[in-house]
């Protein structure tokens, strides 16, 4: 997706706003104070709030369809490069903690039909991504094929999002790579054959 230099300064304050305020807080008025322009100048460039939010969701949906298509995880991809692409996701997070308020806050989307089919999309995308890689390796006798695959998926994806709740909760203070990372060894031991 192409963004305007302004819609991406738009997106950056919105971002900033939320991490800085929550993501209750976010308003139009908040944003163009924020940002230090009017509120009509921002309508100029997003209809509302909800389009500046699925603006981030799709943002967030781009970059890691970028790193999926950069390693061919789709295709040829292991368990080591889902792997990768959850550490990315979660460097992602720890630059910009508001990232994973958004896209892990569900209050906002139990509200909105729209907002919660965007962030449903994302969610399926990565696990039918982490699904087939299983698939893959099952049939390879790399995963254990005693558990069905989609159960294993739903075992990565709870994972990752405990994790990232609990980093939320604390603040954001702690090390979110480490404790995904020792999650994900984890996890990987109870897969593999």
């Amino acid at each position: 997706m192409e963004l305007t230099k302004r819609q991406n300064e738009i997106i950056n304050a919105s971002i900033d706003l939320i991490a800085t305020n929550g993501i209750q807080n976010f308003t139009m008025k908040a944003l163009s104070k924020g940002i230090g322009i009017s509120e009509p100048a921002i309508y100029r460039h997003f209809d509302n709030k909800l389009a500046i939010l699925l603006t981030i969701l799709q943002t967030i949906d781009d970059d890691m369809q970028s790193f999926e298509t950069k390693y061919n995880i789709s295709e040829n991809g292991t368990l080591d490069d889902v792997n990768k692409m959850l550490q990315f996701q979660m460097e992602c997070f720890v630059k910009k903690p508001s990232l994973a308020a958004i896209l892990f806050s569900e209050e906002i989307f139990q509200n909105d039909l729209q907002l919660s089919k965007k962030v449903v999309s994302i969610m399926n995308n990565r696990s039918m991504l982490i699904e087939k890689v299983i698939i893959r390796e099952q049939e390879e006798k790399i995963v254990r094929s005693d558990i069905d695959a989609k159960v294993l998926t739903n075992i990565i994806m709870g994972t990752v999002r405990l994790v990232v709740n609990k980093w939320k909760l604390a603040g954001s203070k702690t090390d979110l790579c480490a404790i995904y990372l020792s999650h994900w060894e984890a996890v990987s031991l109870l897969l593999k054959v």
